[in-house]
Parts: C-alpha cells; sequence; structure tokens
C-alpha cells in the first residue's frame, strides 16, 4: 500500500502539489498508514472475539431461560436506533479529526524549516499561538469521537439491562415451577450480567472498524491516483478549456471582470470587479507631462552620431 501511494504521489501532476498542504500528504502517509497497519487488524481480531463470546453467552442464557428471549423483540430496535446514530456520528467525528491532523503537521514542518526567519523577525510567540490553536482543534475532534463513543456506551448499557431483567424474571419463574436449579439460575444471571458489558463492547467494535477504514478510504485516493494518472492531466485540460475566453469575447471590444485562484480547480481567491478605463488623459495632466519632457530632454548633453565607414 505504501508503494502505490507513493507512485501514486510521484506520478501526480504540479498543480497537485500546488493544491495540496505537505502536511495533507503526511497525515496520509503517517497517521492513516499506521491505522491501517495496527488498528484495523486488532479491531477486526476483537470484533472476531467478542462476536464469538457474544453468540456463546447467548446461547448458554436461552438454553436454560428460552423464555427471556422475548426481550429481543424490545432489545433489538433499541439496539439498531443507537448503533444507527453512534456509527454515522463516530465516523464523522473520525473524518474532522483525521483532518484536523494536517494543518497542524504542515505548521510544524514549515516553523522547522523557516526558523532562522521567524527567531530573526521575533515571531515565535506568534508561531507558538498559531501551533496551540491547531492542536487545540486536533484536540477538539479528538474528544467529539470520545465522547460519541461514550454515548453510545450508556445507551446500549441501559437498554441491555431489559435483557437481564428479563432473564431474572424467567429464572424465578422457572426455579418456582421446579424447571430450573438454583445453581442454574445463577448461572444464567451471571451471564445475563455480562451480557450488557459484552453487548456494549461488540457493537463499539463494529463502530470502531468503521471509523478505523475511514484511513483506508483516505489511502485508497492516494492509490487510485497512481493507477490512473492520464486522468487527472485530461481533467485539468479540460479546466483550461473551461478557463479561455470564447472567440467572440476575444475579438470584441468588451473585457470580462478579472477574478482570481491560486491554481486551476481552488476556489476564486479575489472576487470579480468591474475596472472602468478612461478613455481620454485629462488635459492639464497631459501638458504638464510634455512640459517635463521637454526639461529632460534639454538637460541631456547634444550628441552627435559619426557617420560609418563604408566598408
Amino acid at each position: 500500500i505504501h508503494d502505490k501511494m507513493l507512485a501514486g504521489v510521484l506520478s501526480a501532476p504540479l498543480s497537485f502539489f500546488d493544491t495540496t498542504p505537505a502536511g495533507k500528504i503526511l497525515n496520509r502517509f503517517l497517521q492513516d498508514l499506521e491505522s491501517i497497519d495496527t488498528f484495523v487488524p486488532q479491531t477486526l481480531e476483537h470484533l472476531l472475539t467478542d462476536t464469538l463470546t457474544l453468540l456463546s453467552m447467548i446461547v448458554l442464557v436461552f438454553a436454560y431461560a428460552p423464555f427471556s428471549a422475548l426481550a429481543l423483540v424490545v432489545l433489538i430496535p433499541l439496539l439498531k436506533i443507537i448503533f444507527r446514530r453512534a456509527r454515522i456520528a463516530s465516523r464523522d467525528a473520525r473524518r474532522i479529526e483525521s483532518a484536523a491532523h494536517s494543518p497542524c503537521y504542515a505548521h510544524f514542518s514549515d516553523s522547522i524549516d523557516g526558523k532562522d526567519c521567524i527567531l530573526g523577525f521575533g515571531s515565535d510567540r506568534m508561531f507558538l499561538r498559531k501551533s496551540l490553536s491547531l492542536i487545540e482543534a486536533m484536540a477538539r475532534a479528538r474528544y467529539a469521537n470520545e465522547a460519541v463513543i461514550k454515548w453510545a456506551q450508556v445507551l446500549i448499557c441501559q437498554a441491555s439491562a431489559v435483557l437481564y431483567i428479563s432473564s431474572g424474571v424467567v429464572c424465578v419463574l422457572l426455579v418456582d415451577s421446579g424447571r430450573l436449579t438454583p445453581a442454574q439460575m445463577g448461572l444464567v444471571l451471571l451471564y445475563s450480567s455480562q451480557l450488557q458489558r459484552m453487548i456494549m463492547h461488540f457493537f463499539c467494535e463494529l463502530a470502531d472498524i468503521e471509523t478505523d477504514f475511514v484511513s483506508v478510504e483516505r489511502v485508497g485516493e492516494y492509490v487510485r491516483r497512481g493507477n490512473h494518472p492520464l486522468e487527472e492531466e485530461e481533467k485539468e485540460e479540460e479546466q483550461l478549456e473551461h478557463c479561455r475566453l470564447p472567440s467572440s469575447t476575444r475579438s470584441s471590444h468588451l473585457r470580462p471582470s478579472p477574478s482570481t485562484r491560486f491554481s486551476i480547480g481552488t476556489p476564486i481567491a479575489i472576487l470579480s470587479f468591474p475596472i472602468a478605463c478612461r478613455q481620454h488623459h485629462n488635459k492639464q495632466y497631459a501638458d504638464h507631462e510634455r512640459q517635463e519632457a521637454r526639461q529632460i530632454r534639454a538637460c541631456l548633453p547634444n550628441t552627435t552620431s559619426t557617420p560609418q565607414r563604408e566598408r
């Protein structure tokens, strides 16, 4: 993956480096690749372990207290609503967090490269305040992601209490009727109490795996750039064609209002504004210019040119 990303960046046109900050490229090669190499395999392993453990616990509880499965009618819709809301919020918060790393990396690398100029002009405090503000924005996005996860954990634990209550009521009725021993009742209640935490871990792992795949999505953008390098050049040519003036506009006396952008495909930096050109100069200003020109010519020494000899 690293080699394909590197090939995609090296084969990118120069306009890509004009419009893409260096910190954004470093973020893809540092944090996103680390997430793919480290966190995605760990999350998949934990998800598989939690899935098998959760299935075994549910089978044991329903085997001794089958009527407690009626709680799933209420529990499954609640968990579905909570997971749907938490999944979208957690994924978007992770995207905001990943995007907040790029300005921080870019500012840090630029500060290291220009440390001589920064210290020479005494702007170190200004750069320090800027760096702290970028770190604060990055931490704020991280806190938002953690808040979404904790919110989902609390709601899942509360919703899972329905299964624990139903298992306890069913176990009391079964023991009273003699169909369940007290030892078996204790075993069912023990696993029912642990089901709350296991369900919470299972849904959190599902949200984490989708969140970690945001890095896969961001890395895939650079990998696809290396697989189709000619498409970028064709897009640039199309953008250049759109930027060219039509022949009717070039031949007429009309001039479009100017607008400035840093590169093709980027937003306009300076909005359009009309320019009115004066066709005639002020007569008094023109006379003043002629008088100054005569004075300058009078001050110049007279030079006579010598004729060249004929060969």
